[in-house]
């Protein structure tokens, strides 16, 4: 058994690259994985702005399936010609509005049978709009003035299976290859959510909001508060652009853990200046003691460049909403595409495999929804986004999915999902996860090397 697993580890690992392949003109690509090849085409508007779609595959295949890296990851199966050009979009970098659904990354994975075809967006990959309908994929950019040129760059490769098609993708965008210190504050089995304007004003004044954590010993298991709405009274929004505490946190230092970080809710507009999201968060720092942020949109719907928001998080350890590859941030992920009917999250988590990710209470919809998220955090290797407002059976699970990571070790060895409850920790070891009688069950297994 040990054998057969350091054989499938070394095949997924042995050749992650450093840097990405292809040169500056992208025209050169390792095919380590598989076969494939760049291919591109040059476009010009005349006299008129033209806007660019560039077919990178026409041919139907009737029965094919789609994964695509939206949010966490879908599949989509193409089995009905009646939908002839009623494409899925997605959109990368950010979902727009009336565009399509926020990518990760910006290619999608054609399914036969086993074998996997990956088409890949080399360049550009600043504004590109993918459209995937029955067996084929369409790129799309915005308008180009009159006289200007474009050329359009993608690989295609073909796999003997989806991970293998992922693994080219990391390599092709260099996905992960810098920045690991921005990790620092969230290798950690999750955080406390807690939504301070769903506290009344008496249990403000009464100082009862913290016990409630310190009840369930949450604290001290995962050793990180984020705050929500700390601009609001009680019944406010969580997530208002207000610079500040709300004026019933006359000291809002007595939010502070007796241990552990505590970090606060921020966010920025479209158009709107830093220096209004820099004020906010000095506020919090100065005010609440905060040694974490999370800022809200700017993954998944993207409102500020990625040089500004990594200059930021290189200030104040980051956690962002949403994953994208050209932001190497810990990232909180909503339940979008963790428990719908076509979500295949293991995509995801695949392609960010050595990025911290959190799931759990927010964006979720119902009860259920937030335990089956849970579910997924411990055979996927993501952190929790825990609320405490729930029933016992959360607790229990949650709980016990605690004590088996702390028992394990598993966070302090910064693991790496492998497949699917499979995880490769720094010090070689492996971790295994399944989910028994309603509980996760974390194994360790010491490396021979």
């Amino acid at each position: 058994m040990h054998a057969l697993l350091a054989i499938l580890l070394a095949a997924v690992f042995a050749h992650e690259p450093l840097v990405s392949k292809y040169d500056a003109a992208g025209v050169r690509v390792s095919q380590q994985w598989g076969r494939g090849d760049i291919k591109s085409e040059t476009f010009t508007a005349d006299d008129k702005a033209m806007a660019i779609s560039y077919p990178a595959q026409l041919q139907k295949m009737l029965g094919d399936s789609w994964l695509v890296p939206s949010y966490m990851g879908v599949r989509i199966d193409d089995t009905d010609f009646s939908r002839e050009w009623s494409p899925n979009s997605f959109h990368y970098p950010g979902a727009r509005a009336g565009v399509g659904e926020h990518l990760i990354a910006p290619f999608v994975i054609r399914m036969d049978g086993d074998a996997a075809t990956l088409i890949a967006l080399l360049k550009p990959i600043d504004d590109v709009q993918v459209n995937v309908s029955l067996g084929r994929v369409l790129f799309s950019h915005p308008k180009i003035a009159p006289g200007e040129s474009i050329t359009i760059a993608y690989y295609e490769g073909r796999f003997n299976s989806w991970y293998a098609a992922v693994d080219k993708a990391r390599e092709l965008y260099g996905i992960d290859t810098e920045r690991g210190d921005l990790y620092r504050m969230f290798w950690r089995p999750g955080y406390l959510n807690a939504q301070l304007e769903n506290a009344t004003d008496e249990t403000i004044d009464a100082g009862g909001f913290l016990p409630n954590y310190y009840q369930r010993d949450l604290d001290r298991k995962l050793g990180l508060i984020l705050y929500w709405g700390q601009m609001s009274g009680h019944g406010g929004n969580c997530c208002e652009r207000r610079l500040g505490f709300h004026e019933r946190y006359e000291n809002p230092a007595g939010l502070v853990p007796l241990h552990g970080d505590v970090g606060y809710y921020a966010r920025t507009g479209d158009g709107e200046s830093l220096a209004f999201y820099d004020d906010m968060v000095s506020r919090m720092r100065a005010e609440g003691h905060a040694s974490v942020i999370y800022w809200d949109i700017v993954g998944a719907k993207r409102t500020v460049e990625p040089v500004q928001i990594l200059m930021r998080a290189d200030d104040i350890p980051t956690l962002i909403e949403g994953a994208s590859m050209d932001l190497p941030l810990a990232s909180m992920v909503g339940h979008r595409s963790l428990v719908n009917p076509n979500s295949m999250p293991e995509l995801g988590r695949y392609l960010l495999r050595n990025r911290p990710l959190f799931a759990g209470y927010a964006n979720v919809g119902s009860r259920d929804d937030v335990l089956a998220v849970y579910r997924e955090c411990a055979m996927l290797g993501m952190g929790l986004d825990s609320w405490f407002w729930y029933d016992d059976e959360m607790a229990a699970f949650q709980n016990a999915l605690l004590d088996e990571w702390e028992r394990t070790g598993f966070w302090a060895d910064r693991p790496q999902l492998v497949r699917r409850g499979l995880f490769l920790g720094n010090s070689g070891a492996t971790y295994t996860a399944r989910i028994e009688n309603d509980r996760a069950i974390i194994e360790k297994s010491e490396s021979e090397r």
